[in-house]
């Protein structure tokens, strides 16, 4: 950990004339610096704290010192400062902008006008949002920020209602209608703990200057840092995507993008740098078996490309590009890597700060020269290179810190990639994860760096995965149905066609694994707010899926964390529900809107270091449990069997009713065909007295993935059981037959008998009520209404004080407590006279209002 000292270096222009190159070259050189602090939130949702600012700069303090803490709590860091840089020729002149020690861009956007937005408006932030802010547990960040929890909640808030989504902030659109609304949406990547967004330029000239010498360039930069916590290895990361824009009229050619940064491993003064050309990575690690700081179990720290440039490919070429693979393009990988020498002298020292010289020597080192534009050579092939140190030093192969003459020191470096055009407009992205690895007490400074290396690969893996797998997009959830009984609710997922690909999909990287059921408080869906109900999965012996971990050598330990726990309870697709998962002391109410979310999950085959499962999207779906509509009465009860009677005893078919509005009461028959063997028997379901057939030649042994796949008919569950295969099967003259019940629906004589049932409630109503989602929110509910209803609302002193007409099929109606000129009513007794003129019928409430004074809680 340090705090850097700039000093003038004026005076030693007069030793370099041609080239500069400062003994401690981390000089700023005075411009007409705009008076501008710039702003900043931190990322720290998991075992990684640092900062980010709004103008570039990342990972220090706002004193000045180190500031990427790890682990955090810790009060240890590895990284005093980074930044990302962007160089090109425009018109054949070589420019570079972004940020190191400091910093030529200013927070805010271009305008539609060419001119900048003014960098002080209250707008211009880094904004943060996590998708549990409301019920997490924001103490950590308290702790961590020196901030009050209401501090942090407050922020949270705003930043989520202000969210800037329609300047390129990502977030998930619930609603799938394009624009950001934050009551229903979810701002911030999808599935991330914690997203942190801002956008800057480098259209003032003078701070552009204060980088490296270069005037502007017209760069808009658009800038994600996101993260997860609670998945392990994943704590250990953060992830950044660079959105660059070229929003001048000059052509970018030979155009390069690169992360500079200052690793502080704990000291500054005994660090070692290292690069991985296989892996797209760069790193930092303690060059002494001991630091000053984290004494023998130092950590290392890493940059790793997981999405490079886009540029040009072969046909057969595939690249990722604003959450899409792209056909014949590609993505270009770490193309250089240069380590920084402080005050050695050799073409590799920190580039000038303020001066157009810092501009050539940035350029040379992004196209993997030294400073002066010259080649260099690995010193154990004398080979040309493009990358320093790409040796294991673990292994103790290649080049790698300690085989040459230069020993532990402040280090620096810069990872490029490149070259590519540019054009006025254009476009480019690229994603990078920071990842930091070991500081344990079981961890030294070389198994650090294995361990890195492994959560590297877990990286890419994961991003490949979640963010571009073609396989991950044809995951998809069940389509899920839902049944309104009395006080019950039945979810069925029966779509033949849905079901098909969902339980047959099985590849090289995950199989289906079952379903899992899930109730939520409202109808946003949103994960943290989930509570599981039910999981049903295959019987493979595969029951608690847990998440490992490895150690230095790449080993799996024990398993520290259950992701999905099963149960071998075979697969169904259905599901009563009859209490409130939300509060299991209270049953279902009828009349209440209850919501429920049905996902897929899939087991990794490959994957050691994830958790082991990939869960689809919940199918969210919005159920209201009730007692039959006027008119319908239903004969059968969900999970009722029906006896089946048959003539071949080593098969039954098993008979359930699972919608009981769904039944046609009558005699059933089911047939089979002649085959010799199981494989080949098939089965068809016909109605008895018309011979129609139901359901035709479906299979009755289990398919590939061992699930016996039952046929859903008329409110009927169907499934063979074959009770031993090594017998003869049976034969088109073996019969199956059973009884159904039937439902009544839409009897006319039946709704005139329930009219009786017609209620309102609350009754009494006492100013609000556990249904109403805010304090504007006021209504009771008529219920057992038919389909057409007129209801005429009378106060005591025989005024009329709504009507309300209702065509609708459902059995519901609210009133929101208003007259007819839309007016909140007073507190009292009212008198609700209901007709039915389809019935020829009138029924008469009372209800009883008290209402409570309302007062704004915004302004």
């Amino acid at each position: 950990m340090k705090g850097k000292i700039f000093t003038s270096a004026a005076f030693l222009i007069l030793i370099f004339s041609q080239h500069f190159y400062a003994a401690n070259n981390e000089t700023k050189k005075t411009l007409n610096k705009r008076n501008y602090t710039p702003k900043y939130a931190q990322f720290n949702i998991n075992n990684i704290s640092t900062f980010i600012y709004n103008n570039g700069k990342t990972d220090i303090d706002p004193n000045g010192n180190s500031g990427l803490v790890y682990p955090k709590g810790s009060n240890k860091t590895v990284m005093f400062q980074s930044g990302f840089l962007w160089g090109a020729k425009i018109n054949g002149k070589v420019q570079v902008g972004g940020s190191t020690y400091t910093q030529g861009l200013l927070g805010g956007r271009i305008l539609e006008n060419g001119a900048a937005q003014n960098p002080d408006e209250e707008s211009v932030r880094v904004y943060r949002v996590r998708p549990d802010y409301k019920s997490g547990d924001l103490s950590v960040e308290s702790s961590d920020e020196n901030k009050s929890i209401q501090e942090i909640y407050n922020q949270y808030k705003k930043d989520w209602n202000e969210w800037p989504a329609k300047f390129g902030a990502p977030y998930f659109d619930t609603d799938n209608d394009g624009i950001y609304n934050p009551e229903v949406d979810v701002p911030g990547v999808p599935g991330a703990a914690q997203t942190l967004w801002y956008v800057a330029n480098d259209l003032d000239s003078n701070v552009a200057k204060e980088l490296y010498g270069s005037t502007t360039m017209g760069v808009e930069m658009q800038v994600t840092v996101w993260g997860y916590k609670d998945f392990q290895t994943l704590d250990n990361m953060l992830f950044k995507k660079y959105v660059l824009i070229n929003k001048s009229q000059n052509t970018f050619e030979d155009t390069y993008l690169s992360i500079w940064c200052d690793p502080d491993v704990g000291d500054a003064s005994d660090d070692y740098v290292g690069c991985d050309t296989t892996l797209s990575l760069a790193y930092a690690y303690n060059g002494f078996e001991s630091d000053y700081v984290y004494g023998k179990n130092t950590p290392t720290i890493g940059f790793k490309f997981l999405q490079g440039p886009i540029v040009e490919g072969a046909s057969s070429d595939k690249a990722y590009f604003n959450g899409e693979l792209i056909s014949g393009k590609k993505n270009l990988p770490m193309t250089s890597f240069i380590r920084l020498l402080k005050n050695y002298g050799t073409g590799f020292d920190d580039a000038w700060l303020g001066n157009y010289e810092g501009t050539l020597d940035t350029y040379n080192f992004q196209k993997g020269f030294d400073s002066f534009g010259n080649d260099f050579f690995d010193p154990i092939n004398n080979n040309v290179t493009k990358f320093s140190v790409p040796g294991d030093p673990v292994q103790k192969t290649g080049w790698f810190e300690g085989v040459d003459k230069y020993g532990p020191a402040d280090r620096r470096f810069i990872i490029s990639s490149g070259p590519f055009t540019m054009a006025p407009g254009d476009t480019q992205e690229v994603i990078i994860a920071q990842i930091a690895a070991g500081g344990d007490v079981e961890t030294d400074r070389l198994e650090a760096v294995t361990l890195l290396k492994s959560y590297t690969n877990l990286a890419q893996e994961f991003y490949d995965f979640n963010f571009y797998g073609d396989n991950f997009s044809s995951l998809v959830p069940p389509k899920v149905k839902a049944i309104e009984l009395d006080e019950e609710i039945v979810l069925t997922w029966f779509d033949d066609e849905n079901i098909s690909k969902i339980e047959s999909q099985e590849n090289s990287k995950f199989k289906f694994q079952g379903y899992t059921i899930y109730q939520f408080p409202n109808d946003r869906y949103h994960q943290y707010e989930a509570k599981e109900i039910a999981t049903y999965d295959i019987i493979d012996g595969i029951k608690k899926i847990t998440t490992p971990i490895l150690d230095f050598d790449g080993n799996t330990e024990s398993p520290i964390k259950v992701v999905k726990l099963g149960s071998d309870s075979g697969i169904k697709r259905h599901i009563s529900i009859k209490k409130n998962y939300l509060n299991p002391e209270t049953q279902l109410n009828n009349g209440t809107k209850y919501y429920f979310g049905i996902s897929a999950y899939f087991l990794y085959n490959n994957f050691s270091l994830l958790p082991q499962v990939v869960e689809t999207e919940y199918f969210g779906i919005t159920a209201t449990p009730q007692l039959p509509k006027p008119g319908n009465s239903y004969e059968g009860k969900y999970g009722d069997y029906l006896e089946v009677i048959r003539d071949y005893h080593n098969l039954y078919f098993n008979v359930i009713i699972i919608d009981p509005t769904k039944l046609k009461a009558g005699e059933y028959k089911i047939e089979l065909n002649n085959s010799a063997t199981w494989k080949n028997l098939t089965w068809s379901l016909l109605n008895s007295n018309e011979s129609t057939i139901l359901v035709n030649q479906k299979v009755v042994v289990k398919d590939s993935l061992g699930i016996v796949v039952p046929n859903y008919v008329y409110g009927l569950e169907i499934t063979p059981e074959v009770f031993d295969t090594t017998k003869t099967p049976p034969t088109k003259s073996d019969i199956f037959t059973f009884i159904s019940p039937g439902a009544v629906i839409g009897n006319t004589e039946i709704a005139k008998q329930q009219v009786d049932e017609i209620n309102v409630f609350p009754n009494p109503y006492y100013g609000t009520q556990v249904n109403e989602v805010h304090q504007f929110d006021k209504f009771v509910t008529f219920n057992h209404l038919p389909n057409n209803a007129r209801l005429r609302i009378f106060n005591l002193a025989g005024q009329l004080i709504k009507k309300i007409e209702k065509n609708d099929e459902s059995q519901f109606l609210e009133w929101n407590l208003t007259n007819n000129k839309n007016f909140w009513i007073a507190s009292g007794i009212y008198i609700v006279y209901i007709e039915m003129p389809e019935l020829n019928k009138t029924k008469i409430l009372k209800l009883a209002v008290v209402m409570e004074n309302v007062v704004q809680d915004f302004f």
